[in-house]
């Protein structure tokens, strides 16, 4: 099984630590960084990863940060990643079982690292019976993605773009159906939701 593994500075010495241990338990582990505990932006390792199991290119992945929050909430903006934040093993297999993650998130500061350790067996799990109301609640979930283009005047974007201010229409299409606004002021605008 191939695990793709990141962290910010707060969770390197526990990706340091797994990935040594991935590799010894004959697992193929491919590193997306940091590699120091030198201050970064988590965002600029944990995103590479979850892209990496979101195309195939890695079945599973274990991300890792301070408490492990903000890795979980990066990785899941990437559409066909379900991380799990997970501070034990019970909240890993649940996570595995009843919602079929294929990635967790941990917390270096949250655990020990025996606890830690779990991360491995439990990313390799296989999935567990998922119930008809778990199923529909991960059918919802992926379904409020933002998958849509946004067309501005004539430029698509996938998320989001910039504006320098003053009113413009913005024109979401998705398979087949559109949805339109006006939006107004500075900054970035996201357009999410089903259309």
């Amino acid at each position: 099984m191939k695990i793709a593994i990141a962290s910010d500075h707060a969770g390197f010495d526990y990706k340091t630590m797994l990935t040594t241990w991935l590799r010894t338990a004959g697992y193929e582990v491919v590193d997306y960084g940091t590699d120091s505990s030198e201050s970064v932006d988590y965002p600029d390792y944990i995103r590479p990863a979850a892209e990496a199991v979101a195309r195939g290119d890695c079945e599973r992945g274990i991300v890792l940060g301070g408490s492990g929050n903000g890795e979980a909430m990066v990785a899941n903006r990437v559409t066909g990643v379900r991380c799990a934040l997970c501070w034990n093993v019970e909240s890993a297999r649940l996570g595995r079982g009843h919602n079929d993650a294929n990635m967790v998130s941990l917390g270096q500061r949250m655990m020990t690292e025996e606890t830690a350790e779990f991360a491995p067996e439990a990313a390799s799990l296989p999935p567990g019976h998922v119930s008809g109301a778990e199923a529909a609640a991960m059918a919802e979930l992926a379904a409020a993605l933002p998958v849509g283009v946004i067309e501005v005047g004539g430029s698509r974007q996938r998320s989001g773009f910039q504006r320098a201010g003053g009113p413009f229409v913005w024109r979401l299409a998705r398979r087949g159906s559109v949805r339109e606004g006006v939006g107004v002021g500075a900054g970035r605008w996201v357009v999410r939701g089903v259309v």
